[in-house]
C-alpha cells in the first residue's frame, strides 16, 4: 500500500503490528496521531491509501545498479530482437512476443528484485484492469477501418476528392489533413495514418513521403486523440481537478498552433515538390 505517492525513506524503522507485515507511516494528514492499526482494518482502496503506509522493500538486486538497468531493460530487448530479428530470421508475431516480454518483466521482479509476490501479481491485475479503458477504443478504430475496408468507401471517397479537388496538389493535402484530424479525434492508435496513407498514393504521390505526411499530420492531433485519451486517460492517475486539465489543454492547443504554423507550409511544400 503508498500512501498517495508520498516517498518512504528505507532506513525508517517499521512499525510491527500484531506480529504482522511490517508497514512505514507517515503523517500524512498533519494530524498528531497516526493510526498504525490502519493499514489492517481499512476496507476499500480509498480508505487504504488514506491510512499513508507503505510496504518497505528494496528496489534493487543483488548484483549491483548496473545488472538492475540491464535486467530491467530485458523484457524490452526481448520484444525488439524478436520482432525484428537480425540475419533474416523470421520474426515472433506480437501474439508471441508481447506476453513473452510480459513474463520475463514479471519474472525480474520476483527473481531478482525481491519484490512482494502479492503486490506484483496485484500490479499485474490492475495494469489488465487499466487497459480495458484503451483497449476498447482501439476497439472502435479497428472497426472504423475494417467497415470502410468492406464497404469500399475509401474508393468512393477518392473519386468525389478528384471531383472536388481537380487535382490540386495543396487541396487534396488539406482535405486528407482534415480527414485525418476527425479520425483522429474518434478513434485514433493509428487509424488515420492508415486510412489517409493509401488516399494520398492513390492521388499520384509517392508513397514513403504518403507515410511521413500521415505520421505529421497525425501528431498535431494525438494531444485530443482517441476522444481525448491522452489527456483525460493519461493525467487520470494524478488527482488533477477540472481546472488543472483546462489549463492542459489549452497550453497543448497554443502549443499545437504554433508548430502547425510552421510545420505545415513545409509539409505541403515538401511533398508538392516530390511528386513533380
Amino acid at each position: 500500500m503508498s500512501g498517495s505517492g508520498n516517498d518512504y525513506d528505507q532506513d525508517v524503522e517499521p512499525i510491527i503490528v500484531n506480529n504482522n507485515t511490517s508497514y512505514i507511516c507517515s503523517d500524512i494528514n498533519d494530524n498528531d496521531d497516526v493510526d498504525y492499526e490502519c493499514p489492517y482494518t481499512c476496507v476499500g482502496l480509498s480508505d487504504c491509501t488514506s491510512c499513508g503506509c507503505a510496504i518497505p522493500y528494496s528496489t534493487t538486486g543483488p548484483w549491483g545498479k548496473t545488472m538492475d538497468v540491464i535486467m530491467c531493460l530485458l523484457p524490452i530487448i526481448f520484444l525488439v530482437v524478436a520482432t525484428i530479428p537480425p540475419c533474416g530470421l523470421k520474426p515472433l508475431s506480437t501474439t508471441k512476443s508481447l506476453p513473452i516480454s510480459a513474463l520475463l518483466m514479471y519474472l525480474v521482479r520476483l527473481m531478482y528484485l525481491g519484490s512482494d509476490p502479492l503486490l506484483v501479481s496485484g500490479s499485474v491485475v490492475k495494469g489488465i484492469h487499466e487497459a480495458i479503458t484503451p483497449l476498447t477504443i482501439m476497439a472502435g478504430a479497428i472497426m472504423l477501418f475494417e467497415t470502410m475496408e468492406t464497404t469500399r468507401c475509401l474508393p468512393y471517397m477518392m473519386r468525389e476528392m478528384k471531383a472536388l479537388t481537380g487535382g490540386h496538389h495543396v487541396a487534396e493535402l488539406s482535405i486528407i489533413y482534415s480527414f485525418a484530424m476527425m479520425v483522429e479525434g474518434a478513434s485514433g492508435f493509428g487509424t488515420p495514418v492508415a486510412l489517409g496513407a493509401p488516399m494520398l498514393i492513390s492521388l499520384g504521390h509517392p508513397k514513403f513521403e504518403s507515410v511521413v505526411v500521415l505520421l505529421l499530420f497525425n501528431t498535431f492531433a494525438t494531444v485530443f486523440g482517441a476522444v481525448g485519451t491522452p489527456i483525460w486517460y493519461g493525467f487520470g492517475s494524478l488527482g488533477l481537478s477540472q481546472e488543472d486539465f483546462v489549463e492542459i489543454g489549452f497550453y497543448s492547443a497554443v502549443a499545437l498552433v504554433v508548430c502547425a504554423y510552421l510545420l505545415l507550409p513545409l509539409i505541403f511544400a515538401t511533398i508538392v515538390q516530390q511528386k513533380k
